[in-house]
């Protein structure tokens, strides 16, 4: 996690799909942070977030990404 990259997040919300896309590390960063403040309005609003694998890989794959760049995960 400290050297693999993440390029995408894709998001989808009742039917509507957004997709962060990162080309340099500031952009990782940037779509890193966008993503925490998303997962952190949905938790606070009693949402849920779910995938494939989400919890097991993804959410602390992103999480030690985010770390890397000082963000807040918690």
């Amino acid at each position: 996690p400290m050297t693999g990259r993440i390029l995408v997040i894709g998001i989808r919300e009742n039917g509507v799909a957004r997709v962060l896309v990162a080309r340099t590390d500031e952009e990782e960063k940037a779509i890193i942070a966008e993503f925490l403040a998303y997962v952190a309005e949905v938790m606070a609003g009693g949402g849920v977030i779910e995938g494939f694998n989400t919890d097991q890989f993804d959410l602390p794959f992103v999480f030690r990404r985010g770390l890397k760049y000082r963000l807040n995960v918690h």
